[in-house]
């Protein structure tokens, strides 16, 4: 799976997954179901978190399935026809432990991470099954939320808000995150503003999007 770049001029893997995101969206709301599972699928490589993005496309376009494991079982075994399969194996599990893992016992005053260390600052505690807990029902909300919004017939409702919201949860739901991380709202939302102020009536809350995407890190 990609990692992150730290090379100046050169791409991220959250560059990468929030470019997929996007694209996934847009070719399910086209119906290209083997274009969207292809992106869903490298979203994955791009980053673990990604595979946000490869449910989302299963649960809301059912008929991409298909497409999904089997571009999904592609990118899982090329890997072992260039490398030694003990580290690709490794290198999975590793995978794994990062989509499970949470951080309810980061220190006061780190770098802002995922929703416990909004809880951390304001000292209240949460244990490791709350925090799961939590995380379960957002992931619930979310998928609820994309399936209801991907129904929508114009483009806002359909491609750009979806992957708006699982964006959103990723962010939100990433104790990894660093600075480069916040591209993941700053390109869906970027979009959703202009895309409001330019091809639809929603001048107000265009403007309103527009304002809450700038800040100060």
């Amino acid at each position: 799976m990609c990692g992150r770049s730290d090379i100046p001029g050169q791409p991220s893997s959250t560059t990468l997954l929030t470019a997929t995101t996007l694209l996934a969206f847009d070719a399910a709301y086209r119906r290209a179901l083997a274009a969207a599972a292809l992106w869903a699928t490298l979203a994955v490589v791009a980053k673990p978190l990604g595979v946000v993005v490869w449910l989302l496309i299963g649960g809301t376009r059912p008929k991409a399935l298909p497409w999904l494991i089997a571009f999904l079982g592609i990118a899982l075994a090329l890997p072992y026809a260039f490398a030694d399969p003990h580290y690709i194996s490794s290198q999975y599990a590793e995978f794994v432990r990062v989509l499970r893992y949470i951080s309810p016992d980061m220190p006061k005053g780190e770098s802002w991470s995922d929703f416990v260390a909004i809880l951390t600052e304001l000292d209240i505690p949460i244990s490791h099954t709350a925090a799961y807990g939590v995380r379960a029902i957002a992931a619930l909300i979310t998928f609820a939320a994309v399936f209801w919004l991907t129904r929508g017939a114009d483009y806002l409702t359909a491609v750009l808000l979806p992957a708006a919201v699982a964006c959103s949860y990723m962010l939100l739901f990433n104790p990894r995150a660093e600075s480069n991380t916040y591209i993941l709202m700053a390109v869906p939302f970027g979009l959703l503003a202009a895309y409001m102020l330019r091809e639809t009536s929603k001048v107000v809350a265009g403007r309103i999007v527009v304002v809450a995407c700038v800040q100060e890190r």
